[in-house]
C-alpha cells in the first residue's frame, strides 16, 4: 500500500447511495452490476442483505452456489458484506421455491 494511500478512507463517512430487490428462484443471481460501480471510481464497499418468502444459498467466491451448496440464508436472515471483490464475486440460488434478497449499497463518501 503506498503511503499516499494509507489514510485515504481516515474522515470519509460510509453512505447507502442505492437498494435494489432481486428475485432469486432456481437460477443463479447476483448483485447488479451497474449498482455496484457507481459515478467515478468509487464502488460499492459493502452491502446489506436480507432475504424473503424463502431460504436462498450464496457464494462469494464467483463460483455458482447450487441448491444443496454454498453458505445458507434462511428467510428473515441478514447478510452484510464487505469489499467490492467480495460483492462483485456474490452469487445467490434459491434452496427452493421464490425468494426476494434486498440489497442496500454503502460506498465512503
Amino acid at each position: 500500500m503506498l503511503e499516499s494511500q494509507r489514510y485515504y478512507w481516515f474522515g470519509k463517512e460510509l453512505k447507502v447511495y442505492d437498494h435494489e430487490a432481486l428475485t432469486v428462484a432456481a437460477a443463479v443471481v447476483q448483485c447488479t452490476a451497474a449498482k455496484l460501480a457507481v459515478a467515478g471510481n468509487e464502488k460499492a464497499v459493502r452491502a446489506w442483505i436480507t432475504v424473503e418468502g424463502a431460504d436462498i444459498r450464496y457464494r462469494l467466491d464467483g463460483v455458482v452456489p447450487t441448491a444443496a451448496t454454498g453458505h445458507r440464508l434462511n428467510d428473515g436472515m441478514p447478510l452484510e458484506v464487505e469489499g467490492w471483490t467480495n460483492l462483485e464475486r456474490l452469487r445467490f440460488i434459491a434452496v427452493a421455491g421464490t425468494a426476494t434478497v434486498r440489497c442496500s449499497y454503502a460506498r465512503y463518501a
